[in-house]
């Protein structure tokens, strides 16, 4: 691999460890946790896209995204439940925080939609009074329908990946 890659990904992890322990020190402070919420969201996935770069530059060319999906759900089929809830929870997240609406915890999340009420509860629709906005303690995983806290999402999606930067060097492609 690329020095510079395994650099970025080293930092990326670094950032990830930083950002969990200003979660865990600020969880009374909405504003803070929701800061280093997403600033975590957005370091810890940043993992996963290093590693498919040097995955591509071990192989000389792009990987296609059904090559990159089965490549990933092999890898994820062996973590634990726990750590595949934690991992996909923080890829959901962090792919709606950044490409539809922001995720804003203050001790769970603030739900601004009926998609964020769908999938923090499972429910279709957010109830009369819940129109705006909720606070909420929990994030949802809609295939499994667990519930976890932020702060653990958070703990288990930095064991994957710190897992991922490992293993990815014995994948084959």
């Amino acid at each position: 691999m690329a020095n510079h890659i395994s650099e970025a990904l080293e930092q990326k992890l670094k950032q990830g460890s930083f950002f969990l322990r200003k979660l865990i020190a600020t969880r009374d402070a909405p504003f803070e946790f929701n800061a280093y919420f997403a600033a975590y969201l957005s370091s810890v996935r940043s993992v996963a896209f290093y590693v498919r770069h040097s995955l591509e530059e071990r192989r000389g060319r792009n990987l296609t995204k059904t090559e990159w999906k089965d490549l990933m759900e092999s890898w994820e089929a062996t973590l634990s439940d726990d750590q595949r809830t934690g991992w996909r929870v923080l890829t959901r997240y962090r792919d709606r925080d950044t490409h539809e609406d922001p995720v804003i915890p203050g001790v769970g999340v603030v739900l601004s939609s009926a998609g964020w009420y769908k999938d923090a509860t499972g429910a279709a629709e957010l109830p009369g009074k819940m129109r705006h906005s909720t606070m909420i303690q929990l994030l949802h995983d809609t295939d499994t329908g667990k519930h976890m806290g932020p702060i653990e999402v958070c703990r288990l999606s930095l064991e994957v990946a710190r897992r991922l930067l490992s293993d990815h060097q014995k994948f084959t492609i």
